[in-house]
């Protein structure tokens, strides 16, 4: 039982017959877009700051969400499910 157990792993972890496939991106992603995204640490005495740390991080998960976007349609062709137009790169 041992053994088959043994025979399993050694077999699972053999290399696999397909060697493997590296890919070249020649896009060049901007800086811009791979900055982390800062988001104001603001003193909670109020609702309204309360309300206002909400937007804050609102705000920056959408920024992150466009910045993600334009980085998909650098690295990968439009399919037609992502609007990628140029006038969107400015």
């Amino acid at each position: 039982m041992i053994c088959v157990a043994c025979y399993a792993i050694l077999v699972s972890c053999a290399p696999s017959q397909k060697p493997t496939e590296f890919i070249s991106l020649d896009a060049q992603i901007p800086a811009d877009l791979l900055q982390p995204i800062s988001v104001p640490q603001r003193a909670l005495n109020t609702n309204r700051d309360l309300a206002l740390r909400i937007l804050d991080y609102r705000e920056g998960l959408d920024l992150a969400n466009e910045r993600i976007a334009s980085i998909a349609c650098i690295v990968a062709p439009d399919d037609g499910t992502r609007n990628c137009s140029k006038a969107d790169e400015n």
